[in-house]
Formats: C-alpha cells, structure tokens, sequence
C-alpha cells in the first residue's frame, strides 16, 4: 500500500511513500506521548510515512525527507523517532547531526530534557555525556544517541544504524560521503533529512528533492509541505502570491496549533523588505539554484566529444580518483590520439575494494603506461597495496591539481577530444571550483553538488598525458 492521504491536516503539497505493508509509526506516537511528548495530528502521520514497513518488516524507505517551514514542529517527530529507536527498536548507534554545533547541542539539550521528565524511561539512562562537540546519551543496555555537528570527519569511524540531517539545506557532498558509509554494514539503515525549503547552494539536498517529487524511488520517502505557484512570469519561472492566506495554511501543517495565521500575518509584514525569505522560511518556495562559475565551459566541453572507432595508439597514462570518504573511485585514461589529447573513463565504481586489482590489470596490459594521483588525497591510503601490484604512481601536489585544471581549461577550446561519458559530464556539470592562490583554482569537493572523482580523474590523466605521456604505437591499450 501506499499511503498518502492526510486527515484532519493539509496534506503535503509533494509526497511520495514507498509501497509498503504495514508501519511502526503507532508505537512511536504512543511510546513518545508516554514521555510527555504529544504528536500533532500531522507529525503521527509523518511518522506513520517514514516507519513504514514492507511484509517483511524492514523498513520500506532507507531515506526519508519532512521539508516543512519553521516552528511547524518537524524537531518532536525526530524526538520521537529518536526515543522509538533506542527504547523499542535498540538500536545500537543513532547520529543525530546538525550544521552547527549550537543546534547539535541544542537538539541534545531537548532530548535530555525530555528523557529526564519520563518517569519510566529515566532509569534505564545509564550515562549523559555533556562535553562540548562529544554530547551523547547512553542507555543501561549500551543503546547510544550521539550529537555531531557535521564536517567531513563527523561520523567517520561510528557504525551508525540510523543517521537524522537536522537542517538538511545546508548538506554537501563531503559531509554525505562521511556518514552514509557507516550504514553500509547494518541490517535495516535509515537517513532522515529535514529542513525548510532549500537555499541556492543546497545542491545535495536539492538532488534528493528532485527525486522526491517526481516520485516512484523505492527507498526514498518524501514529505514536502510547501505553497504552490500563482503562475509564471514572462521567464517561464514560478510566482507565489505571498498574500494567499491559503497558501499559509497549505505551506504549514502546524497552522491553527503551533502557528498563528495572526503571528504569520506579522511576519510577512516585518519581512516585507525581504520577501523571498519569508517565502522560503515560511512558504517553503526555494530560491533559485545558484549558479556554478564554471572554468570549463560545458557547452565547449560536449564539443569536444567523440566516438573513436577504436582506441588511441598511444601508451596511455592513468589516474586513480577516490571520493574523501572512500565511497567511490575513477580511473582516467589519457593517451594521444592524431595528434591531440584524448581522455576518457576507464573505470569508475562505488567503493574503493576494487581499485587496487583493476590498477593491477592495467599494468599487465600496459607495462610502459605511467599511473598519477593526486599526492593528498584519499586515495594516498591504498598506496602500499598500489605497490604490491606494481604500481607506483607519481604524486601531483595541490598546486600541480591546479596546473591541471588550468591545463584542461585551455585544451577544451584547443582541440582536445573524450568519450563523452555522462558521469564526467554530470560531475562536471555539478563540480564547483575552489580557488587555491597564485592564481589557480581546482576541482572543490565540498561545495560540489556530486561527485566529483569522475571530473577529478580525467583532468589529472590530461595533465598527465602533458608531464609524462609517449607517443608509442600501442592499440587498445584502454582495456
């Protein structure tokens, strides 16, 4: 079944809820309204949505979004998923993070609170850590909710069962690629993302909104409540009238119980000078993406495509890419073809276990080809397996990564050729560039909206190609 209707509350203006059998969201509400905490009509069913279940009882979304405007009260329903994870479902390890290590603390102090006014729930605390950027509750029997502020390094070392992204707008790839892996090895994982509408820069959040509403993901529940458009403007984009005192109510579930339609009337009036942000905080509208400044234009970089009938001649050189986290890597093959450099993706996969054989094939097939990576990034840490399979790479430092990519941004309009691969375009395209002084500029991970590693290899082998490629005649040596 896939429920989404919405009693006695305005339904969400985007939902989408996995088919699912049965959900666990009951249990939630009561065992939360034991401890004093009492579910809104449309916070239950919030929670019946994200605790659905399919026929075998694992959970039916192993992500799960509430977009809802401020003060509507999205912070209980994670009190009460919290409290239903460690008192009925025991989960060993929650991470509860937040953008900023005030809300993490903040977001604490409220579940400390609230666990100290439950009578039955009290005793079977066991110890309150209250140390600043180490804040946890622990139970008796070894159950852990821990507060992070998020960074690349939060979550990195936990085996986390569930994983909540309080204010969610403010995600990037980085701080993803730190925690999602700590989910790989647990039975049932869940990601919990909620936030008020999206800012331009929220990339990562506003990728799992388009997936959200255009629904049919079968591991994604989207909950987003928010106005809808008066009509467009001669640009073809969306216009709200921020006066409809039905979009209010549409915008906000808790409108009439938390909210006022007076205190909303005020608010619109103090924040007249600046009506997209009452529009966003309030009516859930999301401002524009910002635009990314690239270096390398992509309507040059799609000319310089093409489908080789066969493999460059040349012996080509190869770079080896890992995301920061070591949740995914590229290989990049760059040889010389007619004349001009040719590069394109020899491999690229999720995790990092396979990297290390495959370099190894390529070495086999190509004993003169020269391996590169870059000599501070993640994928420095499979150097000595590197070596046991003959492969020494040379080391690029950060300052060779932006003569790089200043290399490849003069080779696009020059003539260079690729495969035309959609990850390298897609990582291009959502690559955002990070300027590092003296004039240069490299790939930056942390802002980007995907990743990168794709982008990242092919213009390291480019560069390469440039410091240490040979023009052998050697057919098919891609593999």
């Amino acid at each position: 079944m896939n429920v989404v209707e919405a009693p006695d509350f305005v339904r969400p203006a985007h939902c989408w809820v996995p088919p699912h059998a049965s959900t666990a969201g009951a249990e939630a509400v009561d065992l939360a309204a034991s401890a004093g905490l009492e579910m809104d009509p449309w916070q239950a069913w919030a929670l019946d949505q994200v605790l659905a279940e399919q026929a075998d009882g694992s959970l039916a979304a192993f992500e799960a979004a509430v977009i809802v405007g401020r003060q509507n009260g999205k912070g209980a329903i994670l009190e009460a998923l919290a409290l239903y994870w460690l008192f009925l479902e025991e989960v060993e390890l929650i991470l509860w993070s937040a953008h900023e290590f005030k809300t993490a603390a903040e977001a604490f102090r409220r579940m400390r609170v609230l666990l100290q006014g439950a009578p039955d729930l009290w005793p079977l605390v066991g110890r309150i850590t209250t140390a600043k950027g180490d804040e946890a509750i622990e139970l008796t029997t070894g159950q852990r909710l821990k507060f992070v502020a998020r960074s690349e390094a939060s979550g990195r070392g936990f085996t986390g069962d569930k994983i909540v992204l309080d204010e969610a707008y403010d995600l990037d790839v980085d701080e993803i690629a730190a925690m999602i892996p700590t989910l790989a090895t647990r039975p049932d994982p869940q990601i919990i993302y909620t936030s008020s509408a999206g800012l331009g820069g929220s990339h990562v959040l506003r990728a799992v909104r388009d997936r959200g509403r255009a629904g049919g993901d079968p591991s994604l529940c989207w909950l987003e409540w928010c106005a809808t458009p008066a009509g467009k403007d001669k640009d073809g984009k969306d216009v709200y009238d921020l006066d409809d005192r039905a979009q209010w109510r549409a915008a906000n579930p808790g409108y009439g119980v938390r909210i006022s339609e007076g205190f909303i009337d005020k608010e619109r009036r103090a924040m007249s000078a600046a009506p997209e942000r009452f529009a966003r905080e309030r009516l859930g509208v999301w401002d524009e993406p910002a635009n990314i400044d690239h270096p390398i234009r992509l309507d040059q970089w799609a000319a310089c495509a093409v489908d080789l009938p066969s493999r460059p001649a040349g012996v080509p050189v190869f770079f080896l890419d890992c995301s920061p986290a070591m949740t995914s890597a590229a290989i990049a093959a760059a040889a010389l073809h007619e004349g001009r450099p040719h590069v394109e993706l020899a491999d690229y996969r999720p995790g990092t276990d396979w990297l290390v054989e495959r370099a190894g094939e390529l070495r086999l097939k190509n004993p003169d080809a020269v391996f590169a990576v870059q000599g501070n990034g993640a994928v420095t840490a499979l150097r000595l397996k590197l070596h046991e399979v003959d492969v020494r790479p040379k080391e690029l430092s950060q300052t060779d990564m932006g003569r790089a990519c200043a290399h490849a941004q003069s080779l696009v309009p020059d003539g260079m050729t690729h495969s035309d691969d959609e990850l390298v375009s897609a990582a291009l395209a959502g690559a955002v560039p990070r300027d590092i002084g003296d004039n240069l500029w490299t790939w930056g991970r942390r802002r980007s909206a995907v990743d990168i590693s794709p982008i990242v290899a092919e213009t390291g082998a480019l560069f390469a190609l440039e410091m240490w490629g040979q023009d052998y005649d050697l057919a098919d040596s891609f593999g």
